[in-house]
């Protein structure tokens, strides 16, 4: 019962506001690349000549799509209208995509609860639980379609035939713990690092199996054939679902370099430390929650001190993760997902020995355990409810478009500052259009979906004849041209590199426009901290600071009087 209502809890944290920025595409960037990679498959190729992720999600994506797609069928859709429908506004499949890992991140907090009643009884794995359910980073990075909350399921579910794998040592536990590593890393390279406690895991159970050491006991270790059996499912499980590693080794090999160098390099030219300090006392500690995390810093020495190798089979992986993950400059806060759960579990152990420190009825310390679990978990909770009320709400850039098309008359030109993730989405005319099929062929791409939407405009099925909208392009700024647009639209936000407003850009604005709207977003209030790499408009922590979700947004019509 009291499992049931922490799952439909987390569920309907993870579920409300799903639509968020919808049918704007790039309002949470990289969803769309990955919804667009998944459709293509469609086409019949299966290779997605693509490897800076592993492909499991991909599959999964499309297999959910084709379920979808086929009820379209069965009510009367055709092949062809879905084709048209993808162009025009795949929306729905970011939302499907959205869905997939909302429910993957519910499924997150029955596995966090499986593990830790394992470790240490169904008291610390409902405390587990709960603290999973409400954890503001999970919940947060469940809302989107991408590949962390996937890969933190699979770990956490990985993780529980490790630890049968240390408790008993079958050789099924070993099998299945090796496929789970394996659906691990084809979900996102780094599941890999699960060979980490297996290792020792398998060393225990071997030491444990004699009773003293003996020289020839390293040996013993390599020579048995579960650990063996255990690398042959990992590498089964990533190849089942990464097939065109091995079939197409090369693109495979060039783009794991690629993102190799880009962790290690830092993202869109920018630099804010290593990610050892940033994540300490950045990520986990607005993820979780100073009370939580120091509550999992506390229980990881109470495991230390009360069994060594059981806090070394469930800390290694949080512990080498970390290492590899935030030796680099490429410090998304989301990388830290798949170390949530571990500190969960460990909070729980700690929250439990706290309350098992006073010898007091066990009706007694259950409602302590309770009334404790509630107050280290206060500001994620807070987080949480505050960024679902932001998500429920309308972004700033699907408030500009609506603006756009109830008061701009078709056909004017419409300039837009800043970066393509801060735009609004405004309706393209056919030379908007064109002009970005031939910059996406000069890039060596194909532009099919572009060449459908510029047919489909062309056939009238659009009753709207769209703007043309001229965007940022620093080599060629707007400010000295001498043909000027009939709108400017101008976006700021705390996210300096994807807002950017050259002083060029305001003195021409306030030479010749008059502002004739503005729509506030996340505003500029410094007491809002961002994840300054990614492209979404939305604060990590101090989200009562911003009004609604998006860049701050100012447009202007050509004032003929000036």
């Amino acid at each position: 019962m009291i499992l049931g209502l922490v799952v439909l809890g987390a569920a309907l944290m993870r579920f409300w506001g799903l639509d968020f920025g919808l049918p704007n595409l790039q309002c949470r960037p990289d969803e769309t690349g990955i919804v667009i990679k998944a459709l293509a498959f469609f086409g019949g190729d299966l290779n997605p000549h693509f490897f800076r992720y592993p492909t499991l999600y991909f599959y999964l994506l499309a297999l959910v799509f084709a379920v979808y797609m086929l009820g379209c069928l069965m009510l009367g859709a055709t092949s062809a209208t879905l084709l048209v429908d993808i162009a025009m506004d795949p929306s729905v499949y970011v939302l499907i995509s959205r869905g997939v890992s909302a429910s993957l991140g519910t499924l997150t907090v029955l596995a966090v609860f499986w593990l830790a009643r394992r470790l240490a009884g169904e008291r610390v794995g409902l405390v587990a639980a709960f603290l999973m359910g409400a954890c503001y980073l999970h919940v947060r990075e469940s809302h989107f379609g991408l590949t962390d909350v996937a890969m933190t399921l699979s770990i956490v579910c990985s993780m529980g035939f490790v630890w049968a794998v240390y408790q008993r040592g079958n050789r099924c536990d070993y099998v299945l713990a090796g496929l789970l590593t394996g659906l691990s890393a084809s979900t996102k390279y780094a599941g890999i690092f699960l060979i980490a406690p297996m290792c020792i895991a398998h060393v225990k159970l071997w030491m444990a199996k004699r009773e003293e050491l003996e020289p020839q006991t390293l040996f013993g270790v390599l020579k048995d054939r579960n650990i063996y059996g255990y690398g042959l499912c990992t590498v089964v499980g990533f190849v089942a679902l990464t097939p065109f590693a091995v079939l197409d080794f090369t693109t495979f090999w060039h783009d794991v370099m690629a993102e190799s160098l880009h962790l290690d390099e830092g993202h869109a030219g920018l630099s804010v430390g290593l990610g050892w300090g940033y994540h300490a006392f950045h990520t986990l500690p607005g993820g979780v929650g100073w009370p939580v995390l120091s509550g999992a810093i506390f229980g990881f020495l109470v495991l230390l001190r009360r069994d060594i190798w059981q806090a070394a089979v469930l800390g290694a992986f949080p512990i080498v993760f970390y290492l590899v993950a935030g030796k680099g400059q490429t410090v998304f806060v989301r990388y830290m997902v798949p170390v949530l759960p571990f500190v969960c579990v460990f909070c729980a152990v700690g929250l439990n020995a706290v309350v098992a420190r006073f010898s007091i009825r066990e009706s007694v310390s259950n409602w302590a355990l309770i009334v404790l679990c509630l107050v280290v978990s206060g500001p994620s909770v807070y987080r949480t409810l505050y960024l679902d009320r932001l998500l429920a709400l309308d972004d700033s850039r699907v408030v500009a478009a609506r603006w756009v098309e109830d008061h701009v008359p078709e056909g004017h030109t419409i300039y837009q500052s800043g970066t393509g993730w801060a735009h609004a989405q405004l309706i393209p005319s056919v030379a908007t259009l064109e002009s970005r099929l031939v910059r996406q062929q000069q890039a060596g791409k194909q532009g099919r979906l572009l060449q459908t939407q510029i047919d489909q405009v062309r056939a009238g099925v659009r009753s709207h004849a769209g703007y043309e909208i001229l965007d940022y392009d620093p080599d060629d700024p707007i400010w000295k041209k001498t043909d000027l647009p009939a709108y400017v639209v101008l976006y700021e936000s705390p996210l300096n590199v994807y807002t950017p407003l050259p002083k060029g850009l305001t003195d021409w604005v306030d030479t010749h426009y008059k502002m004739v709207e503005q729509i506030v977003g996340v505003g500029q209030d410094t007491r809002a901290w961002f994840d300054q790499l990614d492209a979404f408009f939305v604060p990590y922590t101090g989200l009562d600071s911003a009004t609604r979700t998006g860049p701050d947004v100012r447009i202007y019509f050509l004032d003929s009087a000036k």
